[in-house]
C-alpha cells in the first residue's frame, strides 16, 4: 500500500497531506515530514532531516527506537563509565552532563576491545528477526541497551546468549547538555 501511495502520488504530480501516526510509513512515503507534539510543531524537513538530525529528544524517541546514556562532561568529552565521547567544545564548555541518545543500529558489536569507547557486556537476549538480528545486552554499568546488527554479521560471529561482547558506537544520533 505504501509503495502504491508513494506512486500514486508522484504519478498525479499534486501536493498531497497524508496524516499518520506509524513513523516508518511517513519516513516511507512522504517527501517532507512534520512531527507535532501536544499540538506543537516540533519539527519540518525531509524524512532524512527528522531522522538522522532530530531537533529534539523527543522528535528523536518519536521516529524509532533508542539508547539513552547519562554522561558526566569533562574538557570536551562526554564519559558512560569507562568510555569517553569526543563532543563539541563549544557545546561542552559550561556542561557538567549530558544526555547521549544512539540508535540500536548505531553500534559495533565485537568480542575484544578495539577502540576507547566501546564498552562491555553480555548479551541477555537474541531475536533473528528478518534481516537483523537485535541484541539486548547488559552493560559492566548495569545499563540495558538495545542493539541491531545485521543478520550475516550475526550469522559470521556466532553470537551467543551469555556472552561477552564489547558494544562501540559509531554514531551518537543526539546530545542534550545540562549546566
Amino acid at each position: 500500500l505504501r509503495q502504491w501511495l508513494r506512486r500514486f502520488h508522484d504519478d498525479l504530480g499534486i501536493t498531497t497531506i497524508f496524516v499518520t501516526h506509524d513513523q516508518e510509513e511517513a519516513l516511507e512515503v512522504a517527501d517532507r515530514i512534520v512531527v507535532m507534539h501536544e499540538g506543537r510543531i516540533e519539527q519540518v524537513g525531509t524524512p532524512d532531516e527528522v531522522y538522522d538530525k532530530p531537533a529534539s529528544a523527543f522528535v528523536l524517541n518519536f521516529l524509532g527506537n533508542v539508547n539513552l546514556f547519562h554522561a558526566r562532561v569533562e574538557e570536551g568529552k562526554a564519559f558512560v563509565g569507562d568510555a569517553a565521547f569526543d563532543m563539541p567544545k563549544s557545546e561542552t564548555e559550561s556542561s557538567k552532563s549530558a544526555k547521549l541518545y544512539i540508535r540500536p543500529h548505531h553500534f559495533e558489536v565485537r568480542r575484544s576491545l578495539v577502540v576507547d569507547n566501546a564498552m562491555r557486556g553480555k548479551i541477555l537476549h537474541i531475536n533473528v528477526a528478518g534481516s537483523s538480528a537485535k541484541l539486548e545486552v547488559q552493560l559492566d554499568s548495569g545499563d540495558r541497551i538495545q542493539v541491531e546488527i545485521p543478520q550475516e554479521v550475526y550469522q559470521e560471529m556466532g553470537l551467543k546468549r551469555g556472552e561477552e561482547v564489547f558494544v562501540n558506537p559509531k554514531r551518537i544520533a543526539y546530545t542534550d547538555y545540562t549546566i
